[in-house]
């Protein structure tokens, strides 16, 4: 994923600061270049406690819609171009 686009579709988002950190971080630990899972959240960034701080942040349904929403307006249009 490339950063403007990240950027871009995250500010068409509704999302605190807090949130906007969070949704940042696995483009930070490098895993902006696929689609992602809650899984591979909490997996990857479990040093982070990321599961835990993503239901905090956004309630267990509001992190899997956002995941979902960031697999679809990122990734999707991503693949369709490659």
């Amino acid at each position: 994923m490339k950063s403007r686009e990240f950027h871009a579709w995250l500010v068409s988002k509704n999302v605190t600061p807090e949130q906007a950190q969070y949704l940042a971080l696995p483009q930070n630990r490098g895993l902006g270049h696929r689609q992602s899972r809650t899984q591979d959240l909490s997996t990857a960034l479990s040093i982070l406690n990321a599961a835990d701080v993503g239901i905090e942040l956004f309630g267990e349904q509001g992190l899997q819609d956002i995941v979902a929403d960031m697999n679809q307006s990122l990734f999707a249009n991503r693949a369709a171009r490659t």
